[in-house]
């Protein structure tokens, strides 16, 4: 689907959901029912229909006419739409999570439909079925014949999460744990037909730079409970195992290991660095320098200011967003609220975001740092975000800074100012962005 609605929809369908639960032959063949029904209208093109049966925040989100430009989108790439199955029904907390097969002329995907207490549709997205290859191309600065990818899995908070190791063939310099962003990325921060993590990891590998990257675990198979999920428990357990089983790869514990993070992970990465005093550097790829509801609900008013036909944000949206983000805001705001949020996440994890502050906690750092800040994302800018990073560590000395001129949120290369259609365009990281990280790896050695 267009990469803004799948998007939207991959942060509601996989918020933080508490721990798994049985359900009984009746509620999933209940669950089931409701999800096969969406697919058929929006198979049979009835969008307005397809959307009166979700909750108020879809509705919000998603107009009839985004639905089917989506619809029609997906189509075109993938041709038509041929049949689909029931695979599975599991229980979060009060919500069910249903795989649903779709067949496509040219491609298997598998659609997660979320199913909350009340028989609404809370949550939809499409993503690759496992067993079907994916179509990315390294980029030309890569060579494979360099290193070595070894798929590995990580445990951690009772969750096993699946993880590659890029190694290095000859003497590598030095290790990096990638830290992906926000939702349940995969360890590619795979978005329409970009991996730009998995660009990032073969482009150190091929600079003699070994790099873990992890699957960030979904909805489906968290293990921690609603009340305590928070952004640090989201990160720090699987990082810890990630440096731990690169090193074990290397077999060389002198190997110096650094923190890379993107977006959200670049938000964290500090805490993350601060956690283990071996790590010899930290960097930062659109790093948000505020609030990360606050970011949010910019992007969205943005989203709404280009008038895009169907709009990718509505004003209608952006006000809720007001509302839910007044409730966080509130002094009285505590782990055990119970008011509606953004994107469905707990009030334990909106409250770890509100009492974070980034900037601070990198001030705490005793090794180098590197941001790197795209000139053209409008998701993390230049004007809101990196100002804080600047001002906040200006006293600070082993700081680099550099604004990449022309490059999205994802770091690749586009024309006039960034949308959520320059996600649906193929590319790969800007073969400037890899250079420079490497060169001040190799610096900070």
């Amino acid at each position: 689907m267009l990469s803004h609605l799948h998007k939207v929809w991959h942060w509601i369908a996989n918020s933080l959901f508490p721990q798994k639960v049985e359900l009984s032959t009746t509620e999933k063949h209940e669950a089931t029912v409701i999800a096969l029904r969406l697919l058929n209208l929006i198979k049979e093109h009835k969008f307005a229909e397809a959307l009166q049966n979700g909750t108020s925040t879809i509705k919000l989100l998603v107009s009839p006419a985004t639905l089917e430009k989506a619809f029609k989108d997906l189509q075109a790439s993938q041709g038509q739409l041929v049949s689909f199955a029931p695979v599975d029904v599991e229980g979060f907390g009060s919500k069910k999570v249903v795989k649903v097969l779709v067949k496509f002329e040219k491609e298997d995907l598998l659609a997660v439909i979320v199913v909350d207490d009340k028989g609404l549709i809370a949550g939809f997205r499409l993503k690759p079925a496992k067993d079907v290859p994916s179509t990315w191309t390294h980029p030309a600065y890569v060579d494979p014949s360099l290193f070595d990818e070894k798929e590995v899995n990580l445990s951690a908070i009772g969750v096993e999460v699946g993880t590659s190791l890029s190694i290095p063939n000859s003497n590598p310099l030095a290790g990096v744990i990638f830290l992906a962003g926000s939702g349940p990325t995969d360890r590619d921060s795979t978005l329409g037909p970009n991996k730009p993590l998995k660009d990032l990891a073969w482009g150190l590998a091929s600079n003699r730079i070994a790099v873990a990257r992890w699957d960030k675990p979904s909805a489906e198979s968290s293990k921690i409970s609603e009340q305590d999920i928070t952004l640090e428990k989201e990160y720090l357990p699987f990082t810890i195992a990630a440096i731990k089983a690169l090193q074990e790869k290397l077999a060389d514990s002198s190997i110096p290991i650094f923190i890379l993070g993107h977006s959200l992970g670049a938000i964290i990465a500090p805490v993350v660095a601060n956690a283990d005093s071996e790590i010899k550097g930290v960097v930062m790829l659109s790093a948000g320098g505020g609030k990360m509801y606050d970011s949010a609900l910019r992007q969205m008013r943005y989203l709404v200011s280009l008038n895009h036909d169907p709009p990718f944000a509505t004003q209608e949206y952006v006000e809720l967003l007001s509302k839910q983000i007044a409730v966080i805001e509130d002094p009285k705001f505590n782990a055990a609220s119970k008011e509606d949020l953004p994107f469905g996440a707990p009030a334990s994890y909106w409250l770890s975001v509100k009492e974070y502050d980034q900037v601070a906690e990198a001030k705490k750092l005793n090794v180098p740092i590197c941001i790197l800040q795209p000139g053209s994302d409008y998701q993390v800018t230049v004007e809101d975000d990196l100002v804080k990073w600047e001002e906040g560590l200006k006293a600070k000395v082993n700081v680099d800074i550099k604004v990449c001129e022309g490059l999205n949120h994802l770091l690749m290369a586009g024309e006039g100012p960034s949308t959520p259609e320059d996600y649906s365009v193929e590319g790969h990281v800007d073969e400037a962005v890899v250079v420079a990280i490497c060169e001040w790896i190799k610096k900070s050695l």
